[in-house]
Formats: structure tokens, C-alpha cells, sequence
């Protein structure tokens, strides 16, 4: 239907008007910014101005963003970054207007309501323009703050040598302690200090702990002023207008007093405190800031307040062996004849990872056996030169530069070696165009040494730092050249040339490869992979070794993410504190073996996950947080090892362990399940087995039996040879069953290893029919604590104490004993390793039958009150001969100080024996007794005035360490009283003692006066001895005496016969060493010790 004309046209009109109007007042914005109206037409789409206006908008911001990713060491600023949010918001809403705008514009009719359109028009240009002008920006880039940490390169990975991988675990837990605020990481140089604390400073830990880690190399030539500008600029400090090393301090001071930091000192030399730290404006914050320090020499911190000292142990032979292997690679090993051959070699590198890089770098260039062996007849000449004050590391690396062929690998490795550790090696260009025509960087190997200069301008040899050698066919020409300043002439024809200590013109680029240490061994690692696949070795994070008969399919791979795609076709791997997220079912076609061990945040098993691991054998799942195993594990026909050690959350194992029928180890130890499923005795090829019974772990879960182990499942176990069953003493459940369980065990013929609790000792006597009891049962190794009592949450006997007994391959703990049966006497006999603890009868170790104790090598004697000697020469007492049932009285009588006692006894431990008088009562000089105690160690003995009688003084010839500590009524530790009859042996008694310590010892007033003893003590130490007020010299001989340790008033105090010590007594005051009254007594003695010997107190003697 047609409209009609009039109103068309008045429509028209009105219409017309309404879009002039708004097209007029888009134009006029236009005219009035940046000169649009000037190129506006009347046929002008609208829809091309937003467009143009939108593509000049992302191209300002495209190009300031382009600067930004030129200047990869700066960042935006706040201003930069809002205006940035303003464009990347305005943009899309340009498109929505584009696309309105195009639905509209065709439309007439619908002009009448588009007026709010064209208004939003109006503004949303009127903001791009402002954007326009804000975002022509001067100086929007700015410095980065510097990183939190900044991760090092080059790391090698310590997860596989457990020496130095617990000693980074050990410093973790430390980190976190707020008693400690210095850590020292001490030992020989080449032992893995650096690579301890190079991980420490990768680990993710420590980044989380820590606002700011700072990473500062200390060496000898780094002054104080360059360690705190080394510390400013990692700090980026802006130094400007700074101009003393004060300011310096305190601008450093200011950056970092309200941040939480670490602060790793890598190669300190010389001596440091808090004080030199707080100099150079590294604040003592209260927040717990640390400070992390390597050196060779633990004296360089015995000013600073609350350390603790982590003395970095050398390699195992087992892991110096791994790690050999590892460089030199198998397919070398495999050769013929060379695997014993490298073993040895291996064992010369004394365990120290720096040499054995080096060494295996060096024999891995052999082929064959020959070769290996006199490469190893070289090494054992060439590092027994006999050269005063060189180091074993300098003896290896002088037999690796020995043993170079290149002149110019020698020029190279000579090279390095005048560089100190962490420095830039360049090679500058020192003048534009010298005449160098012999400089290689190569040295002759001739041994005539002369000194780099002309023969009439001779300087001794010994004033130099190095030597150098004379080129007899380069007519006199010098080979190399020192000097301090810059070259001229004829001295450009050298072969090499040092610059020490000048301001030379370097080339705007040199050549400056990092050296991290005086040399840089490279690893040759053998990638895992397809060789058509093969990717650059330095992006793996773990090497591997190829399976040269799987068709070149992975042997291992350590991992600390998960596995992907073909990774899971290895034959092992090892995730390692991961954070895992299982797959259902991975395909795992040659998995041998599969370890989670660590990964704390490991608690579910999807239920299918072993689905395809058809040939695996060992599952390691300790230390996770796993709460039960999934259903697809117990379909392993393969299985032979399942480990879950110290599994928390785990707390029963179950019935469908039983189909596991090939498994051979089967260890739960310091788990704590509930019960043993009887299926457990289904597993007939089952040789080990430990687990922890604690029935209160759980107790609202409903058990599926009502004992704890049933009747017949360890008996059914016919191959077992280790079985080890922890209980909590409070358990009833196991009073129940043990009784059944021993018997059971007895019966095993191949049994050789048992661990027990055995809560009443009648039970070693028990047997049924065929077996025997555990008293005549042939095991090479036992543990067995005995007793009926609590769990106690503290000990009063030190944890270390306690692990050194836990060493020993038999070992007894008696605990609350009220009594002492013949049961009790022949187990002892067997013993190496005795701990008796809060016995309530025993008077001494005589009333266990002592003449049987051939075996023992370790004793522990804690709260025994009862106690009054350690081993009686004389006859019972009386009252316990009535106390004793028959034949047990005989037993004991049968000693006397005629027999020789305790002849293999190393350790002797007394804690807390109130009645104690005596070591040894009544003794004859005749026979001998404690002839191989090496360490003797009495804590809090009340009533004990003398502890060594002139018999027993003879008798301890390998005493090597003597502590007495807390024993308020001592007066002499040998006794004063002389004995006519007495003949002495020797004129020096105690001939090894190294270390002997007195700590509180108030009523002290001698050590041995007339006797003359330990000639070769190198430590001894008091603390609170105040009524010791001189010192003679037959107590003080020893001319190995390092080091003297004692409060600085009581030395002061200290009265000196100068008639008797002549000029040694300036010698002993040099030695002295005073106690931090703020710091534990006895950590400082054992850590000062250890800094002497190298090794802890304990490690004295034959350990097993």
C-alpha cells in the first residue's frame, strides 16, 4: 500500500533535519581534532573515520610496546601501565560502534531514536584522541627491581649423591630455625661446597622462604668495598651522589632492613663477624634474614653469634664410583679389563667430586686396559711429588696438565689457573694491530724454570706467583711475559702474556666466557632418546644412560614434573618432590622400577594407574602421603619390592596384599598400620619383612580382624630372612600376640635379622615344639628392646647417642628391669651393643654376667640409681645374693679382679647415675680391663669424686676421647692417693687421648697432677671450673695441643708456675679459644673438635 505523498514528504523533511544535525555535530569534532574536517567530504563513511582513528590508536601503542621488548632490562611505569588498560578497554567498544553504526545508517526511520548513538560517537572519539596525546610518553621505561632470586646455570644435580644432597636438605630445615642465623658450610677444597649451595640457591624452597637472595663469590682479592658494591648492584642500587663507602652502607642498609633475606657467601677466605656485615650495610634484621657461608677454614666465623657449622663430608666409595662411572660413561667401563682398573682409579680420587671430575675427564680419553693402567701407575706418581704446600687438588691438576699432549691445552689450562675463582677470562685487545707473531697461548714443556725477564734484570724464582720456561730454540725469545703494565715492542712477541693489576684499552666486545672455577669440565651425557629425535643435552634436566640392547629405549630418568608421552618408556624413574597429578593409566612397557619417594604431596593413586606396568618390580612410595594402594597394584605379577617407609597417612595395608605372590621385600617400617591382614601369609617368596604396629593411630577405624597379627602368618613365611616389628610400648594389642609371634619367627630356618619389643624378658627362654628360643636361636643380626614401660616423649639420653648405638648389628635395651634373669645374662653374651636404661636393681655390669660380655663394644648406662661401679672386683653385696635365685649368685661370684673385663669395649655412655663412685672397684693391676675403650663419656653423676684409678690409668692405652660433664662432687679426675705397691707401666699414661672436655665441674681441683698424661691431646676444654686454679705441666705436655677452650675470666684467673712452663706459656695463650657465654657449651666444644680432627667426636673408633 502507498503512503501517502504529503506525509512522505514531511517525513522526509524531518528526517533530513535530524541526521543533518548530528552528522553536523560529529563534523564539527572532527574539524576541531587533529584536522579531520579538513579531509572531510560529504560522501565520507563514518564508518572509516572510527576505523582509521582505531588503527592509529594500536599503532602508538604497538610501537611503545615494540620499545619495550628492545629493553628487555627495564619495565613500564605505573602511568604507562594504566594507559595501557585504558587502550586495550577502548578498542573493543570502537568495534561495537563500527558494527552499530552499520546497522543504522540505511535505516532513516529509525534516525529518530538514534540520536543517544551519535552522542556516544561524539565521545568515544573525543577519548581516543586523548589517548592519542597521553600516549606520546617520555621515559614511560624504567630500571626492573632486581629479581628476587636469580637463578644460577650450570647446576649439577646432587639428588642422587646423598652426601650432598642431605647436607642441602639439612641447611633447608636450618633456614627456617629461628635460633640460627648463620650457616657455615665447611671442608676441603673440591668436597661439593659451592654445588651444596649453588642448589640451595636454585631450590624452590628458598624462593618461597625469602624476599631477596643474594649470591656474593669471596675470594681473596675482593676487598670489602667491592663486596658491597658487588651487593649494591645486585640490589640496583642508584649510587649517584654516593661518594663514601659509609653511604654505600646505608643506602644498602635502607633497600634491605624491611625485607626477609639470604644472603650466600660462597668462598669466604678470611675472618667475618656481624659486625664487618653490618659495615658493609647488611642489617641484623629480626625477621629471619640468614646468612649462608662456604669455606675451607672453619675459623673464619668464630666471631659470629649463633651458627651452626655443616662440615661437608667427602663421597662415599659407592657414590665417588656412581659418579666416575657417570663421566667416563659405560660403554668405557664395558671394555675389557678396564672396570677394575677404573675402580681403583676412582678410589684415588679420595672421594672428592672436584678431582674425580677432573681425573674421569682425563681416563675417559683412554680405549683400553693398557692405557688404563699406566694412566693409573701416573696418577699415584704424580700426586706424590712431594712439593711443600701443594694441595691433593693441585696434585691432581698438575698430573692432568703433566699428562697433556697440546701445547696449546696446556697453554690454556695454565691459563685458567691464574685466575681466581668466579672471574671473567677475556681476551682484550690491548693495541689495534701489535706484532705478535708468536703468541699462542702455548707453553713448552721443558723443566728449566727462569724468570720472564732478561737475563741481567734477574729476579729470584721464589718471588714470583707462578713459574715460567725458558724457549732454548726460539733464540732466547720469551715465552712468557708478566706484566703490571701495558706492553711495548718486542715484549708483543711472547707466547703469553699476563697483565696483573693494569688499566688496559679493551675492544668495545671481548670474548669473556664465564669461568665459574679455574677449570670447567664438561659432562658428556647420553641423551635418551631416538637419535632422529635427539634434543640439545643442556635442555634435559636429568642425564640418562642408553640400554644398548633396547633398542635405544631409556634406562633411568630423575624427574621433578611429571613424565610425558614416551618419557614413561623408561626402565625406571624417580620423581622427586614433585607435586603429581597422576595419569589413569600410563603405558609403562619396560618399567623395572618406579620411585615417588619424597613426594609429600603424593596422596591418591588413580585406580587404574598400574594397569600397564607389566614387568615392574620395585615401587618406592616412602616419605609420600598416600593413604591406600589402588586396586591395579595388586595385579603386579612382577612385583618383588614394595617400600612405603614413613608413610603418615597410611594406616592399613590391604587383604589384597596377599596376590602379590612373587614379592620378595615388603617394608612398612615407621608406618604406623593398624593391623597385619592375615593374607600376609600367602606370600611365599617373601624374604624381608618390617612394618610398625600402632593400634592407636586409628582407633574409630573398624578393623577387619581382632588381633593384630594372626595366629600362623608369620610362620607361613618359610623363605623370611629380616623381620622387623615396631611397636608402641603401650600397645596391648601386641602383649597379646607377641608370644605367638616369637615362637613363629623361631621357627624360620633362614631367618638371620630380627627386630623386636619384647615387653617382659621371659620370653627369650620360651619354645614350643619345633623351635627354639630366641636365646639359642643363630641370628647374625638383632635388636631387641625389652621392658614393660611407656612411650616417653623426651629422652634425657642425646638422639645421636642413641642412632650410634642403633649401628650395631646386635643390639640389647633393657628398659625398668626390676630384676636379672639367666635369660637376660646369655642374651647379653651375644650382645655388641647394650643399653641399659632406668633399671631399678642393678648395682653393676657385674650382675649381668660381665665375664660373658667377650662381644661387647658399645655400653649405655642411663638411670640406673642403683648403680654405684661399673665393673666390682670384689664379691655381691650381700643383700643381693639373697635377692638372686640359685645359680644366678654363682654367676656373678665368679668374677674378680683377677679375670680380665670388658677387653673389646670401644664406647662407654653413663647418663644420670646418681650412686655411681667408681668405674672400676677393687682392682688388681695384674690382669687388664677396658684395655680398647676409646671413648668414655660421664654426664650428671652426682656423687662421683675420682674417675680414674692410677690401675685403670694403665690400663687405657687407646683412650681417645674423655667427657665429664655435670659432676658436682669431682675433685680430681685422677685420683691423688699413691700407692707404694703401684708399679708404673709407662712414664705417660692416656698416650691417644685427643680431646678431653670438663664442663661443670665446680668443686674440680686437679686433673692428674703427679702423673704425667695424653702426649698427643690436640683439644681440651672447661667450663664452669672454678676451683681449678693452676694447671701443671705434666697435665699440658702434649706439643699437639691446638686448641684450649674455656671462659675468658676463669684463664685470666689462672695462676702459672712461669719457673715450670718457661716459654710454652706463651704458646698456650695463643691457643686459647674463649666460650660464647651466649652459645651452647657443648656445640661449640664438639664443633671445635670437629674443625681440628674432621670428623664428629663419635666417628673415633671402629664403628661397624
Amino acid at each position: 500500500m502507498a503512503m501517502d505523498p504529503f506525509l512522505a514528504n514531511e517525513l522526509a523533511n524531518a528526517t533530513g533535519n535530524l541526521l543533518s544535525d548530528c552528522v553536523e555535530g560529529v563534523a564539527n569534532y572532527v574539524g576541531e581534532h587533529n584536522g579531520l574536517l579538513n579531509r572531510l567530504e560529504p560522501e565520507d563513511n563514518f564508518e572509516s573515520i572510527l576505523k582509521e582513528e582505531a588503527e592509529r590508536l594500536r599503532a602508538l601503542r604497538d610501537d611503545n610496546e615494540q620499545e619495550i621488548r628492545q629493553n628487555k632490562t627495564k619495565t613500564t611505569s605505573s602511568c604507562y601501565n594504566q594507559w595501557l588498560g585504558s587502550v586495550t578497554k577502548i578498542l573493543p567498544e570502537l568495534e561495537t560502534i563500527q558494527a552499530e553504526y552499520e546497522q543504522q545508517r540505511n535505516v532513516l526511520i529509525e534516525c529518530a531514536i538514534g540520536s543517544k548513538f551519535w552522542e556516544k560517537v561524539t565521545n568515544i572519539l573525543q577519548r581516543v584522541q586523548k589517548l592519542m596525546e597521553e600516549g606520546k610518553f617520555q621515559g614511560f621505561l624504567i630500571d626492573k627491581p632486581p629479581e628476587p632470586v636469580i637463578k644460577l646455570g650450570s647446576v649439577p644435580d646432587i639428588k642422587a649423591t646423598a652426601t650432598l644432597q642431605g647436607h642441602l636438605e639439612e641447611i633447608l630445615l636450618l633456614l627456617s630455625c629461628e635460633e640460627v642465623k648463620t650457616i657455615v658450610i665447611w671442608g676441603p677444597l673440591g668436597v661439593g661446597k659451592t654445588t651444596i649451595m649453588q642448589n640451595l640457591n636454585n631450590h624452590e624452597e628458598v624462593e618461597k622462604m625469602f624476599q631477596m637472595v643474594i649470591w656474593i663469590t669471596v675470594s681473596e682479592e675482593r676487598t670489602i668495598e667491592k663486596l658491597q658494591m658487588e651487593i649494591a648492584s645486585r640490589l640496583k642500587l642508584n649510587l649517584q651522589g654516593t661518594e663514601t663507602a659509609h653511604e654505600v652502607a646505608r643506602s644498602i642498609s635502607e633497600e634491605l632492613k624491611d625485607r626477609k633475606y639470604l644472603l650466600l657467601l660462597d668462598d669466604v677466605k678470611g675472618v667475618i663477624d656481624h659486625d664487618q656485615l653490618s659495615n658493609i650495610g647488611v642489617p641484623d634484621n629480626k625477621n629471619g634474614s640468614k646468612v649462608v657461608l662456604t669455606t675451607e677454614d672453619l675459623r673464619v666465623c668464630s666471631k659470629m653469634k649463633l651458627v651452626r657449622n655443616i662440615e661437608v663430608e667427602k663421597l662415599t666409595q659407592r657414590e665417588a664410583w656412581e659418579m666416575f662411572k657417570q663421566i667416563v660413561t659405560d660403554q668405557k667401563i664395558k671394555i675389557p679389563g678396564i672396570k677394575p682398573v677404573a675402580q681403583r682409579v676412582a678410589k684415588e680420587c679420595g672421594g672428592l667430586p672436584l678431582v674425580i671430575s677432573s681425573v674421569a675427564s682425563y681416563f675417559k680419553l683412554k680405549n683400553s686396559a693398557t692405557e688404563w693402567r699406566n694412566g693409573l701407575e701416573e696418577l699415584r706418581n704424580g700426586t706424590e711429588v712431594g712439593i711443600p704446600h701443594l694441595t691433593q687438588i693441585q696434585a691432581f691438576w698438575k698430573f692432568c696438565y703433566d699428562d697433556l699432549k697440546d701445547e696449546n691445552k696446556k697453554g690454556c689450562f695454565l691459563y685458567g689457573a691464574l685466575h681466581p675463582a668466579d672471574t671473567k677470562i677475556c681476551k682484550p685487545v690491548l693495541s689495534e694491530s701489535p706484532n705478535c707473531p708468536s703468541m699462542e697461548g702455548s707453553f713448552k714443556h721443558k723443566k728449566e724454570k727462569i724468570v720472564a725477564k732478561d737475563e741481567s734484570d734477574q729476579e729470584p724464582e721464589d718471588k714470583l706467583p707462578f713459574s715460567v720456561e725458558r724457549d732454548t730454540n726460539a733464540s732466547s725469545k720469551q715465552r712468557v711475559v708478566v706484566k703490571e703494565e701495558m706492553p711495548g715492542g718486542e715484549e708483543w712477541h711472547a707466547n703469553a702474556i699476563f697483565l696483573t693489576d693494569c688499566k688496559p684499552v679493551l675492544s668495545e666486545s671481548p670474548n669473556c666466557p664465564s669461568m665459574e672455577r679455574s677449570f670447567k669440565h664438561k659432562k658428556e651425557k647420553i641423551v635418551a632418546k631416538d637419535e632422529s629425535d635427539q634434543e640439545p643435552e643442556d635442555k634435559l634436566p636429568f642425564s640418562v644412560e642408553r640400554d644398548t640392547n633396547a633398542s635405544s629405549k631409556q634406562r633411568a630418568a630423575v624427574k621433578e614434573e611429571m613424565p610425558e608421552g614416551e618419557e614413561w618408556h623408561a626402565n625406571a624413574i624417580f620423581l622427586t618432590d614433585c607435586k603429581p597429578v597422576l595419569p589413569e593409566s600410563p603405558n609403562c612397557p619396560f618399567m623395572g622400577l618406579l620411585s615417588f619417594e619424597g613426594c609429600k604431596a603424593l596422596r591418591t593413586i588413580p585406580s587404574s594407574f598400574f594397569n600397564r606396568m607389566p614387568v615392574l618390580k620395585s615401587l618406592n612410595l616412602s616419605h609420600t602421603s598416600v593413604r591406600s594402594l589402588p586396586v591395579s597394584l595388586f595385579k603386579l605379577d612382577s612385583l618383588e619390592n614394595l617400600i612405603l617407609r614413613c608413610c603418615k597417612l597410611f594406616v592399613e595395608l590391604s587383604p589384597q596384599i596377599g596376590q602379590l605372590h612373587n614379592l620378595l621385600k615388603l617394608d612398612l617400617d615407621d608406618t604406623q598400620i593398624v593391623g597385619l591382614p592375615k593374607e600376609i601369609g600367602m606370600l611365599s617368596n617373601l624374604e624381608i619383612l618390617k612394618f610398625s604396629l600402632d593400634e592407636c593411630m586409628n582407633c574409630g577405624k573398624q578393623l577387619r580382624q581382632n588381633v593384630l597379627i594372626q595366629p600362623g602368618t608369620i610362620k607361613s613365611l618359610f623363605k623370611l630372612t629380616e623381620l622387623k616389628i615396631d611397636v608402641n610400648p603401650d600397645s596391648e594389642g601386641w602383649n597379646a600376640v607377641e608370644e605367638v609371634v616369637v615362637e613363629e619367627a623361631c621357627s624360620l630356618k633362614r631367618l638371620k635379622s630380627l627386630t623386636l619389643y619384647l615387653p617382659h624378658v621371659q620370653i627369650l627362654g620360651k619354645r614350643r615344639a619345633g623351635s627354639t628360643s630366641l636365646n639359642f636361636y643363630p641370628l647374625s643380626s638383632f635388636r631387641f628392646t625389652i621392658g614393660q614401660h611407656r612411650q616417653r616423649i623426651f629422652s634425657r639420653v642425646p638422639e645421636k647417642v642413641e642412632a650410634h648405638f642403633e649401628k650395631w648389628d646386635k643390639c640389647l635395651k633393657f628398659v625398668r628391669g626390676s630384676d636379672i634373669s639367666s635369660e637376660m645374662k646369655r642374651v647379653v653374651g651375644y650382645t655388641k651393643a647394650f643399653y641399659l636404661e632406668r633399671h631399678t636393681s642393678a648395682r653393676s655390669l657385674c650382675d649381668f654376667g660381665i665375664e660373658n660380655m667377650e662381644n661387647l663394644e658399645f655400653c649405655l648406662l642411663a638411670e640406673c640409681n642403683k648403680i654405684q661401679t661399673i665393673i666390682d672386683g670384689g664379691k655381691p653385696h650381700e643383700e643381693e645374693q639373697t635377692d638372686m635365685v640359685e645359680g644366678e649368685a654363682t654367676n656373678c661370684e665368679s668374677y674378680s679382679a683377677q679375670e680380665p673385663a670388658l677387653l673389646n669395649l670401644q664406647f662407654l655412655h653413663i647418663y644420670y647415675l646418681e650412686h655411681l663412685e667408681s668405674i672400676w672397684s677393687n682392682p688388681t693391676y695384674d690382669k687388664p680391663c677396658l684395655s680398647a675403650l676409646k671413648f668414655l663419656e660421664l654426664h650428671t653423676c652426682p656423687k662421683l669424686e675420682v674417675i680414674l684409678s692410677p690401675t685403670l690409668l694403665t690400663n687405657l692405652g687407646k683412650l681417645e676421647v674423655l667427657i665429664v660433664k655435670d659432676c658436682p662432687e669431682l675433685i680430681s679426675i685422677v685420683s691423688r692417693e699413691s700407692n707404694a705397691s703401684f708399679k708404673f707401666a709407662s712414664d705417660c699414661f692416656l698416650p691417644r687421648l685427643k680431646m678431653m672436655l670438663l664442663l661443670f665441674l665446680p668443686k674440680l681441683e686437679s686433673i692428674s697432677r703427679e702423673f704425667h698424661i695424653a702426649p698427643k691431646l690436640k683439644m681440651i676444654g672447661f667450663y664452669d671450673c672454678s676451683e681449678l686454679r693452676d694447671l701443671c705441666k705434666r697435665e699440658l705436655s702434649s706439643e699437639n695441643l691446638e686448641v684450649i677452650k674455656g671462659e675468658r675470666k676463669w684463664w685470666k684467673a689462672l695462676k702459672w708456675e712461669e719457673s715450670e712452663w718457661g716459654n710454652h706459656l706463651d704458646y698456650l695463650h695463643t691457643i686459647f679459644s674463649p666460650i660464647d657465654e651466649d652459645d651452647h657449651v657443648m656445640t661449640q666444644m664438639e664443633e671445635t673438635y670437629k674443625s681440628i680432627e674432621g670428623i664428629a667426636y663419635l666417628a673415633l673408633g671402629s664403628t661397624p
